[in-house]
């Protein structure tokens, strides 16, 4: 077997020669040792280091320095251990000797005692981080320098004088790592020990926040070091918490007001509502841009060569004096947005063009990309949009108007009169059926469509038999229901509703196949992500409005639970308030998925690290831009004479 090399022991390792100091010791008799046949030489025999044997000799501590390292955000600490610093036990023989005097034991007229830096341990580097809970605990209350730890709470022995420079630029996602809540206290407390030489009792001080991020300095008497720390990685400069912190409060359409508010009340260091919005003004509204646009690129193409669509227009606020509306275009068939287009009232003449004007942007942006596809569009009873279709696009879209918005209406008018007469709240239900049943057993032929729809003004009279020749008589067999007296007032004010001429027309364009459900559904998440009972700006609508649209196109098409043990289809029963004391039943779906929030978050990071700020182009100027407006004095000085004159 080959002989260790001078001053070199085995180490934890077998494989592994860990380096010793060469120590000035006193000279020892030959009698005390243990095997006599190996004498010590004097300095003055040999210069060189003194050659220690490994067998039946007393054993001493010597310290290895390996650093502990916990990134921390703020009170938000993200623990992913690379290195550690921590005092080891090495056991080698070198003879009896005396007691080597510690920090604590040195004179105080004596050069205070600095430990010998050791040689590097290389090992190789691990492809993974140590997750925090394989890391043992350890309890080290005194602070003795030789204190002993076995081989296996090793965790990494390598030492790397370059990692005191935690600011390198985070190569992950700004989602990749998991935060912690840790309180102020117990962040200091993790840098009680010296990074340098893994002494205790080093002082540590939080010298400044900026947003989430946190910057620790650490000051050591025993080896007159310090070092600084901070809880977050860089992107582009800025602290990666506070970036995915924004991030996080647009993906998920919260409010940032309150949602900052919440953790000022928690006590948790975050970020201000203004930092907030320079991080979207620079980076979030154009990350949400680039994702958007990739992902109606992707639903344009998948859409077929005839597409049937549905669109309809949402205002920000109810009534006639509304500041955004938006329209979106949604394809029934695949259940997917398309396109969805915001438009400021100071865009056109008043509140109530928005609907066509957004229209028109919206089937501008089908026609860029699709100049071939025909169109079959079904959208509400708007009449200005009923009137561009049929003289501007009549070539290319055929225009349907959806069943439900006529239904709606028709029901409106037959709830009204029923308060009057009860039969026909009896007939209600039997008539909006009727309506449906002629949209979608006609085949799109509107002669056909209103030849049956008339028809129910003779059936609720007991009269089957018709005049019209496309449909001479009723499908159905002998039924027995409670009928209308056709000489009755009751029979004569339904009749004029069934039979009005404006509902006929109508009747005529309803739409057999695709409808505007799917599209409510879209309105309904769009309340999450941009609520009525809030004000946004111009760019902070449409980003929104995109997240919304990417979110239902994400899981619209969820599918229908399974229960583990039984195997069967998930269900539930649902009162609604419009039913009035009568349930229905939804399917339960699986859980929602929020993989678009990663492709914001990853989009973000690319934006940051291009170190380029990206503006949104131009916005329509403000509602109040056609005002005169006053200097700020004037406008005081108006308001205290007015008070005065109230308060006489």
């Amino acid at each position: 077997m080959q002989e260790p090399a001078p001053n070199t022991i085995k180490g934890l390792d077998s494989s592994e020669d860990v380096c010793l100091p060469v120590l000035d010791l006193p000279s020892v008799d030959s009698t005390d040792m243990t095997d006599t046949s190996i004498q010590p030489k004097t300095a003055a025999e040999s210069s060189d280091p003194v050659p220690l044997p490994l067998k039946k000799f007393r054993s001493i501590g010597v310290q290895v320095n390996i650093k502990p390292s916990a990134k921390a955000k703020s009170t938000n600490c993200n623990l992913k251990v690379k290195h550690s610093y921590r005092s080891v036990g090495v056991s080698c023989g070198i003879g009896p000797m005396p007691d080597v005097p510690t920090v604590a034991q040195t004179p105080a007229t004596s050069t205070p005692f600095k430990p010998v830096k050791r040689p590097r341990l290389e090992e190789e580097p691990e492809d993974d981080p140590v997750e925090l809970d394989t890391i043992p605990f350890i309890d080290c209350e005194d602070a003795d320098p030789l204190w002993n730890l076995n081989t296996s709470d090793i965790l990494e022995a390598s030492i790397d004088d370059d990692d005191d420079d935690i600011d390198e630029e985070n190569t992950g996602s700004l989602s990749d790592s998991k935060l912690f809540a840790v309180e102020k206290g117990q962040l200091v407390l993790l840098f009680n020990r010296c990074h340098q030489c893994g002494l205790l009792g080093a002082s540590a001080v939080i010298t400044s926040t900026e947003g989430c991020q946190v910057r620790i300095e650490q000051s050591c008497l025993g080896c007159e070091s310090k070092w600084i720390w901070k809880g977050q990685s860089l992107v582009g400069g800025y602290p990666a918490g506070n970036l995915a912190l924004s991030t996080a409060i647009l993906s998920a359409g919260a409010l940032p007001g309150k949602t900052l508010r919440v953790l000022k009340f928690w006590g948790m260091q975050a970020i201000s509502p203004a930092t907030f919005f320079t991080h979207q003004r620079r980076f979030l509204h154009q990350a949400v841009r680039n994702v958007w646009n990739e992902e109606q690129e992707r639903v344009l193409g998948a859409m077929q060569t005839t597409a049937i669509l549905s669109g309809d227009a949402r205002c920000d606020s109810m009534g006639h004096c509304a500041k955004y509306g938006s329209y979106s275009l949604h394809d029934t068939i695949h259940n997917k947005i398309i396109c969805t287009e915001l438009v400021q009232s100071n865009e056109v003449k008043s509140s109530n063009a928005m609907e066509l004007h957004g229209l028109k942007k919206a089937l501008s942006v089908i026609e860029e990309a699709k100049p071939d596809a025909q169109i079959v569009l079904t959208t509400d009873g708007h009449k200005s949009v009923a009137k561009w279709l049929r003289e501007e696009k009549a070539d290319k879209v055929k225009h349907h108007l959806d069943i439900w918005h006529v239904s709606k209406g028709l029901w409106k008018k037959l709830s009204g009169l029923a308060k009057k007469f009860p039969l026909v709240a009896k007939w209600m239900k039997g008539i909006r059926r009727h309506l449906y049943w002629c949209a979608q057993s006609s085949n799109g032929d509107p002669e056909l469509m209103v030849a049956k729809w008339k028809s129910v003004a003779n059936h609720i009279a007991n009269i089957h038999v018709h005049e019209d020749k496309r449909f001479p008589e009723c499908c159905h067999g002998k039924i027995y229901r409670e009928w209308f007296d056709p000489a009755s007032e009751a029979y004569d004010k339904v009749s004029r509703i069934l039979l009005a001429k404006q509902l006929l027309v109508a009747v005529a364009k309803l739409s057999p196949d695709g409808q505007t459900s799917g599209l409510e559904g879209f309105h309904g998440t769009v309340i999450h992500f941009a609520p009525k009972m809030y004000h946004f700006g111009y760019n902070g609508m449409k980003t929104r409005l995109q997240v919304a649209a990417l979110h239902f196109n994400e899981n619209a098409g969820r599918e229908q639970r399974v229960a583990e043990k039984t195997g069967q289809s998930c269900h539930s029963i649902h009162f609604p308030k419009a039913k009035k004391g009568e349930y229905i039943v939804r399917a339960v779906k699986v859980d929602r998925t929020y993989r678009y929030a990663e492709k914001i978050a990853t989009e973000v990071k690319r934006l940051v690290n291009s170190r380029k700020t990206h503006e949104i182009g131009e916005v329509p100027p403000p509602l109040c831009s056609k005002y005169t407006k006053p200097t700020k004095d004037t406008a005081i000085t108006e308001h205290s004479a007015h008070m005065r004159y109230r308060n006489k």
